[in-house]
């Protein structure tokens, strides 16, 4: 039976999010809708999401109620690479921000008449719902992710929103166990309440077999996976490329689109490597196993994250991988154990694991094999995530009752 069709044991959990895959081929919060797909019966989900600047496919997403907040082609503030923080840069989307909440606020709200749960998804929409569920009665979690601490950092409205989610929510779960430890510190007050469930990963991955390539290092293919926004940081991916000398230089090709594709073609053309370095664009989501498993190598470049998709996808295919040393990624990867780290923005020592990898086929192997092991042990199906937030629900539901 179709998991989103109604019967008298329904139970409606209503999913708010501000970024989600609106067509087929978009990556637009692609990790929501995985999650939303994995919800077991009894649980039914509909989702609210802002309208995208231009018409989606209804078909495709049939449980979305999108809100307006502005004029259609001015509805910028969601959807595109870099969600909400990469938009606000531009000021005169400052001015979008308001009615934006409201919006979500109000449909937030109008929600409350048939949903038993709200399950929000980044400090936001937490923060809104939150809000409406103390005023409504209706209980509400959220799932943070890597984003929601590192902008908090800062200050300002993103701490605002982080302090009035978790002081509103039910429950607030984390991505990375990391992530859930610092929380719990910051605020010992909730620590009860803050857990941890990963994301999912899918099979397709796992299947990719394991590399045995002996190609020359030239030959070799590099991958890097995201939105082209500051907080990636392929500037220093290109940068460390451009370090390695030509014998050893292996093509990295960098999969995602967004607003720094104009600078780092910039960047590509002074550093003299258009040869070697390819910006794929934008990949639909099912089309992305083929670009692991054409790959040779993996690199994660971020400045910030949670718990990378990219980077558990990329292990689960048993790709060698090069990653930041970041929160969210030392839970994942131990050094020359099951992959490469190294400290953000530094091309240098970027370049020096670089070079240690592409000269050393055993070495690749052995890392690529290592991380799957790892991933295999870590992470569960999306079918699994699911179920956990189905437990979730069930709690949440027994502390309400009357």
């Amino acid at each position: 039976m179709d998991k989103h069709h109604l019967t008298s044991n329904t139970i409606k959990v209503t999913f708010l999010t501000t970024s989600y895959p609106l067509s087929e081929g978009s990556t637009s919060g692609i990790f929501v809708k995985r999650l939303v797909d994995a919800i077991p019966q009894p649980y039914q989900v509909s989702v609210i999401t802002p309208a995208p600047s231009e018409t989606w496919n209804q078909a495709y997403a049939s449980e979305v109620t999108p809100f307006r907040y502005a004029p259609q082609r001015w509805q910028l503030l969601a959807h595109l690479p870099g969600g909400i923080p990469v938009a606000l840069k531009k000021k005169r989307n400052l001015l979008l921000l308001p009615p934006f909440l409201i919006a979500l606020g109000l449909a937030c709200f109008r929600a409350t008449r048939t949903t038993r749960i709200f399950h929000a998804n980044w400090s936001v929409t937490g923060a809104i719902s939150g809000i409406i569920g103390k005023l409504s009665g209706v209980p509400v979690i959220t799932t943070l992710r890597g984003e929601d601490i590192s902008r908090a950092e800062k200050g300002g409205v993103f701490l605002w929103l982080l302090k009035t989610c978790i002081r509103t929510n039910q429950q607030i779960v984390c991505v990375s166990q990391e992530m859930g430890d610092e929380l719990r510190g910051r605020f010992s007050a909730c620590a009860s309440k803050i857990s941890f469930i990963p994301n999912g990963i899918s099979d397709q991955y796992l299947e990719i077999p394991v590399r045995t390539s002996t190609a020359r290092p030239k030959d070799l293919k590099l991958l890097a996976v995201g939105s082209l926004i500051p907080r990636k940081d392929f500037v220093t991916v290109i940068r460390a490329l451009h370090l390695l000398s030509e014998e050893i230089r292996p093509h990295l090709n960098i999969v995602g689109d967004g607003p720094e594709r104009e600078n780092l073609e910039a960047l590509i053309h002074e550093l003299a490597l258009t040869k070697w370095v390819t910006l794929q664009g934008r990949v639909r989501p099912a089309d992305m196993a083929k670009y692991y498993r054409g790959a040779d190598l993996f690199i994660l470049s971020s400045l910030s994250e949670g718990r990378p998709n990219v980077l558990i996808e990329a292990m689960a295919s048993a790709l060698p991988v090069i990653a930041t040393d970041i929160s969210g990624v030392r839970e994942l990867i131990q050094m020359n154990k099951n992959g490469l780290l190294f400290l953000p923005e530094d091309a240098e020592r970027l370049a020096q694991c670089l070079e240690q990898l592409v000269t050393s086929p055993n070495l690749r192997h052995d890392l690529g094999h290592a991380a799957r092991k790892t991933i295999i042990n870590l992470a569960s199906q999306w079918s699994e995530t699911g179920k956990q937030y189905a437990k979730l629900y069930d709690s949440l539901l027994e502390e309400n009752r009357p």
